[in-house]
């Protein structure tokens, strides 16, 4: 009848929400969101939101031409900078109630939604997630081995148990979108922000839905490809993000040291360079790529809890009980801290194993 409105039919709800946070990385993101686009699941089930974290590149040209093969992909622009901003503008725009994260440097199998879909299906868990396994677009050095970058926390598929000391991996990883309102999701002051590194934002959440009795599953099957760059096979990314996830697991586990946390925080600094220079003394040469190979293999737990114990000093408020913890007692007779590191500096600096980890990190090959 004239004058009647017309009644357009319900939008269909999608299952799933695919969110990609990217920053600067248009290059790369056109493999993201190809793998995406070809994804075997109809499209109508799932939305794909690319949140742009205030990018200078040609992002948004890259995400346009690929709006006219899928018109279940949005747009979204986040000036906030920093990762957790971009998670967040991600989870409050989903239309569906489960909201997945994959980074703009990984691939997605043309099943992965699928296999999302199986597990929420037959589960409905309030957060899931899977394993993450490395491809590479440039030659491997010699020394790198695909197990520096394959992220499989668990031996097998199901319930992860509430103490559970592994989590998920945040480039293959589902939350329900009324778990992320319910603690006002990612934490501004944890993970990347531009270019500067930083860890565990995903994993906050993560450890609070377990302490919360929340059902947290892990399936082996779920399975992104992440890309491992260039600069990521050098010793120098391996040592900085390695004390990067550590101080960050201060702000993550709320952590507290007891008064002795200088002087093992030395020790352990003591215990790498006289490994190093034992490795490098050896009866055979040592080569600087296997030197990175064996400090990345029996070293990188040591790294990690020196950034911890870092982080945990840099957190401490001037008070009576930080005071208490920079005077460390070398020899039973009390000094300052400053006093304590410019001793030990001065030593560390004849050292050659110093003076080549010094090296190695800043770029150079002999």
């Amino acid at each position: 009848m004239k004058g009647m409105p017309m009644i357009k039919a319900p939008r269909e709800v999608p299952e799933i929400t695919v969110v990609v946070c990217t920053f600067n990385r248009s290059d790369i993101l056109k493999l993201c969101l190809e793998s995406l686009v070809t994804q075997r699941t109809a499209p109508s089930l799932f939305e794909i939101i690319v949140v742009d974290n205030n990018s200078s590149d040609d992002t948004k040209e890259v995400v346009n031409s690929f709006l006219g093969r899928a018109g279940n992909m949005r747009y979204v622009l986040e000036t906030h900078q920093g990762l957790s901003h971009a998670r967040n503008r991600g989870y409050r725009e989903a239309a569906a109630e489960y909201v997945g994260y994959i980074d703009d440097d990984a691939k997605a199998p043309e099943d992965w939604v699928a296999q999302a879909m199986e597990i929420i299906r037959g589960h409905g868990p309030d957060v899931f997630g899977g394993s993450i396994y490395p491809f590479y677009l440039t030659e491997k050095p010699e020394w790198f081995d695909d197990k520096y970058e394959v992220r499989v926390h668990h031996e097998k598929t199901g319930w992860i148990p509430e103490d559970s000391k592994r989590f998920l991996s945040g480039s293959n990883v589902f939350f329900r979108k009324s778990l992320l309102e319910e603690y006002s999701g990612f934490k501004p002051e944890l993970g990347m922000s531009g270019t500067e590194m930083g860890y565990g934002e995903e994993t906050e959440i993560i450890v609070r839905a377990l302490k919360a009795h929340r059902k947290v599953y892990h399936s082996l099957d779920l399975v992104v490809l992440h890309l491992v760059p260039e600069h990521k096979m050098q010793l120098w990314f391996h040592i900085y993000s390695n004390y990067r996830w550590g101080k960050d697991n201060v702000t993550l586990r709320q952590l507290k040291y007891e008064s002795d946390a200088v002087l093992e925080l030395a020790g352990m600094i003591d215990s790498v360079l006289k490994g190093i220079n034992q490795y490098i003394h050896g009866r055979e040469k040592r080569s600087a790529p296997y030197l990175e190979q064996f400090i990345i293999q029996e070293y990188a737990g040591t790294i990690r809890e020196i950034g911890r114990r870092l982080g945990y000093l840099m957190k401490v408020d001037e008070s009576a009980q930080l005071r208490s913890m920079l005077k460390v007692s070398p020899g039973g007779s009390y000094i300052g801290l400053s006093e304590y590191l410019a001793l030990n500096l001065k030593l560390l600096r004849r050292t050659k194993a110093a003076r080549t980890l010094i090296g190695l990190v800043r770029g150079r090959r002999k």
